[in-house]
Order: structure tokens, then C-alpha cells, then sequence
């Protein structure tokens, strides 16, 4: 009598298991590709946020631009224009509640050395906003230059005392700017410095427009030495433009850091890494950014870096890979089960249907 062994692939416990192990391959295929795809979604969607961010900064910084260059036509249609005058187109303007991270609008007055004196008197004497004038005012630090660009009108005034009458040779980031506008005659930005009214998160920075009195036959006021008046600025703290930002949802799962570059008119080469906010939110400065853009602010750069701090997808859309990974080994296991239980029943051989002699 002749004993037949079937191949060890026909046994029911491998094909069994044979079954329940193609079933968890496909199964892991399928959830790997599920959490792929989750992964490519929440990217897409950060990386929307970060523009949306980037874009709303710059939009925010346009406007604060187009406030400087409406004050300069003023002095352009009038270039005796009075503090008075000034005062009241700064508040038609209505910042406290349409800007309120403006700290103050300026006109920066370009004074030579042989004007100082008269200039000095004349503030004194300028009752058109007050009818005590300005009997302290002197321009600061004290001594004798060739040139002075002096904090001349202010809005508000309140918060701002300590400003007025300063020279801006005083602040090395201010001065570099106001030079580069005058001899171009482009708006600019100011390096970061620290704002002398606040006591807090003090990292401010000035955007600022040259004012030429227009020459004879030209059509529109162009640069030039002698017919420079100063100009107009806006300064800025960093942190109110972003918490606006926050305000309005634009960090929400952000972390940012954002940095100025540096300047083209102070013939550098954007190496500088000058820090101007680190978002509340952590952020790890140490890990790569997953996002980062530079921004043109008029002649310098920043830098934008911004990292995740949340999943960009919802709960159901986080476990989804995880539930398919589950409910695949089941199905797997159920599949190799019952593989194994028809594989045996149909290998079983009853006696009475055995083959007869």
C-alpha cells in the first residue's frame, strides 16, 4: 500500500495562513497610502496657511505705505504745511481703530547746520496746536553737525514727547534709511531698532517716503539735494502687526520666525539674521523650516520660516489610516480562518466515498 503525501502548499494551515498574509500586505499597502496621502493634504494645507500668512503681511505692510505716501502729497501740494494741518490729516485717518499697531505718523524735518538755531525758535514759538508752543524744544542729542533730520511733527503727540525733536543720527538704522531716501527718492524701510516709548517688546522699524519741493516745469517732485524737506514716516511695532496677525487667525498652527535680512542700500549682503518675532507658539529654531520665503520690504529683506506646531488634519482624518490598518488585519485573520476551514473540509475524505477495489 502506497502512502501519498500532498504538496505542503495544499495543507490547509498554510494556505490559511498563505491567505491572512496577503491579506495584511494589501492591508498595509492600503493604510500606507492612506497615511500618505494625509500627509500630502496636511502639507497642502500648511503650506496654504504659510502663504496666507506671508500674503497678509505683505498686503498690511502695502497699506501702511499707502498712509505715508497720502501725508507726503500734502506736503508736495503745500510745502509750508503747518503742524496744525498735519494733525488734523492724521486723525481724519482714524489709525486708533483702523491701524492701532501704528505708534506714531512723523515728519522727519531736514535742518543744516545754519538753519538750527531759527528752526529751534520757530518750533518754540508754534502755537497752532497749543497755545503754550514748545518752550523746551531742542533738537537731540545736543552738538553741532553739518545736517540734522529731526522728529519734527508727530502724531499723537501723547506717548510720543520723548521723540519729538530727536535726530534721527542717533539711530544708525534710522539714519542709513533716510539717506537712501533722499538720494533715490524711493520709500524705504528702517533696520529694526528699539523704540524709545515702549518698556516692552520694543523691536519697531520705520517705513518712510521722501518729500521734494517740486521744481519749476516738472510734473511730479523728483529727488534732489536742493529741494529735499525731510520726510514722512511711519513707525511700527513688530509685535502689534502680529498679533493683528494673531488676531485675525493667520498664526493659527504656526510656528514663525521672522527675521530681517538686511538692507541693498547699506551695501550689505542679506547675511545678517536680525530676529524681529518669534511667534508665541513654540517653535524650534533648531529644526529646518518647512516653510520659508523672503519678502521685498521696500530695499530690505525678511525672511519668513514657519513649522507646524498642530495637525492640519482633523481627528477622523488622523485615525483613518490607523482604523484601516485594524480593521485590514481582522479581515486578514477572518480571511486565513476561513481559508484554513474550507481548504480542510475539502481535503477530508470520508470512508464511504473512498474508491472501491
Amino acid at each position: 500500500m502506497t502512502t501519498h503525501h500532498n504538496p505542503l502548499w495544499t495543507q490547509p494551515l498554510v494556505r490559511g495562513m498563505l491567505a491572512c498574509c496577503v491579506g495584511l500586505a494589501t492591508t498595509a499597502l492600503l493604510a500606507v497610502s492612506q497615511w500618505n496621502q494625509a500627509q500630502a493634504v496636511a502639507h497642502t494645507r500648511f503650506t496654504q496657511s504659510a502663504d496666507a500668512l506671508t500674503e497678509a503681511l505683505t498686503r498690511h505692510l502695502d497699506s501702511y505705505l499707502g498712509i505715508t505716501y497720502g501725508l507726503r502729497d500734502l506736503f508736495v501740494a503745500n510745502p509750508a504745511l503747518g503742524r496744525r494741518e498735519f494733525m488734523e490729516a492724521a486723525e481724519r485717518l482714524n489709525l486708533a481703530t483702523r491701524h492701532p499697531e501704528i505708534k506714531n505718523l512723523a515728519f522727519t524735518r531736514y535742518v543744516t547746520a545754519q538753519d538750527k538755531a531759527t528752526f529751534e525758535q520757530h518750533v518754540r514759538a508754534d502755537t497752532s496746536v497749543h497755545p503754550e508752543g514748545y518752550p523746551q524744544f531742542a533738537i537731540r542729542p545736543p552738538g553741532m553737525r553739518q545736517e540734522y533730520f529731526v522728529a519734527d511733527y508727530l502724531w499723537p503727540m501723547e506717548g510720543n514727547q520723548g521723540v519729538h525733536g530727536l535726530d534721527i543720527s542717533a539711530q544708525p538704522a534710522n539714519l542709513a534709511s533716510m539717506r537712501y531716501s533722499q538720494s533715490s527718492g524711493q520709500p524705504v524701510a528702517s533696520g529694526p531698532f528699539d523704540l524709545l516709548q515702549e518698556n516692552a517688546h520694543r523691536t519697531g522699524f520705520v517705513i518712510r517716503v521722501p518729500v521734494f519741493r517740486q521744481g519749476a516745469g516738472a510734473t511730479s517732485p523728483q529727488p534732489d539735494s536742493g529741494n529735499f524737506l525731510g520726510a514722512v514716516a511711519v513707525t511700527l511695532r513688530i509685535w502689534d502687526i502680529m498679533e493683528r496677525m494673531r488676531a485675525d487667525g493667520r498664526l493659527q498652527g504656526l510656528g514663525l520666525y521672522l527675521s530681517d535680512r538686511g538692507a541693498d542700500y547699506a551695501g550689505q549682503n542679506f547675511a545678517v539674521n536680525i530676529p524681529l518675532f518669534i511667534s508665541a507658539t513654540p517653535y524650534d529654531s533648531t529644526v529646518l523650516a518647512a516653510y520659508q520665503r523672503d519678502l521685498p520690504v521696500f530695499g530690505r529683506k525678511w525672511r519668513v520660516e514657519v513649522n507646524p506646531t498642530e495637525s492640519f488634519l482633523s481627528p477622523s482624518e488622523q485615525q483613518l489610516p490607523w482604523w484601516l490598518a485594524v480593521g485590514g488585519t481582522l479581515l486578514s485573520a477572518l480571511l486565513g480562518w476561513a481559508t484554513f476551514r474550507w481548504t480542510r473540509q475539502h481535503s477530508t475524505r470520508h470512508p464511504d466515498d473512498a474508491p472501491k477495489p
